[in-house]
């Protein structure tokens, strides 16, 4: 059986980008202790209307920080491509045992 290229994993759902490991990482779960233990007392603080506005408070975080993640995701992307396409155009000159 052949094994399939990151393109095809890509293509097909096997690498996914959205999701990573983070619960394992003790400095990640302290983190979200804290943020999760203060959400509940602020929200435990706030009538009504103040739940309700910060809801929409943390929904357009969310956006937010979706568009800057995917935006940093594509820029690092571009940058590592623009990288690998300047190794393989220049054209070293490996007996003088450095860059052409």
């Amino acid at each position: 059986m052949q094994k399939q290229n990151i393109l095809e994993d890509l293509y097909f759902g096997n690498i996914r980008l959205d999701i990573r490991p983070y619960s394992q990482s003790p400095a990640f779960i302290k983190a979200m202790r804290t943020r999760n233990g203060c959400m509940e007392k602020l929200e435990a603080s706030l009538n009504s209307h103040g739940n309700e506005l910060f809801e929409k408070y943390c929904e357009a975080q969310g956006e937010v920080e979706g568009i800057v993640n995917f935006d940093t995701f594509t820029y690092a992307l571009r940058l590592g491509m623009m990288l690998m396409i300047e190794v393989f155009i220049e054209e070293p000159d490996i007996s003088k045992g450095g860059m052409g």
